[in-house]
């Protein structure tokens, strides 16, 4: 019987899933142990068969955390993509942007509330302010363009033209 050939082309989140291990770098054993798994299963993750579902989100998390961040976009993509959350590179970018820039945001202000409260409950106010500002610019991005609006010269003649030939227009 003659071993199973591998693939030609390995899948992109079993070779993230190596050079997280690499990068951070672990032992298969030790990378299993870290993640409360068997090593067999990172085996196969890093072989024939990618991580799915929430080991996504974690090892997301864990790559985030090490600034492994294009094996943390490779992990947060196929997660996308298993949930059928197939959205443009451009608004994955935003939420990505969105929520680091909010967690940022919270640590600065809890680092100013042990010494100013009062300055820490204001920042957090104007955070606040500003992405609900952000958010309502980004849902405009998303939708639809309106109908042309009337020329300059379209609403002159509009008004030259008597009430009676307005109607008889309608």
């Amino acid at each position: 019987m003659l071993p199973r050939a591998r693939k030609s082309e390995p899948n992109p989140v079993s070779d993230a899933v190596r050079k997280l291990r690499e990068c951070l770098g672990q032992t298969q054993q030790a990378f299993a142990h870290s993640l409360g798994v068997a090593i067999t299963t990172v085996a196969r993750w890093e072989t024939t068969r990618p991580p799915k579902g929430k080991t996504l989100s974690n090892l997301n998390k864990l790559a985030s955390e090490n600034n492994q961040w294009g094996l943390a976009g490779i992990f947060v993509n196929a997660l996308w993509d298993e949930l059928g959350l197939r959205v443009k590179l451009a608004t994955r970018a935003l939420l990505v942007t969105e929520s680091s820039i909010y967690d940022d945001m919270l640590r600065h202000i809890e680092s100013v509330a042990w010494e100013d409260p009062v300055k820490a409950e204001a920042e957090l106010d104007y955070i606040s302010e500003e992405l609900n500002k952000f958010r309502k610019s980004k849902a405009s991005w998303s939708r639809p363009p309106r109908e042309p609006a009337t020329t300059i010269s379209e609403s002159a003649s509009d008004e030259q033209a008597s009430p009676k030939e307005r109607i008889d227009e309608k």
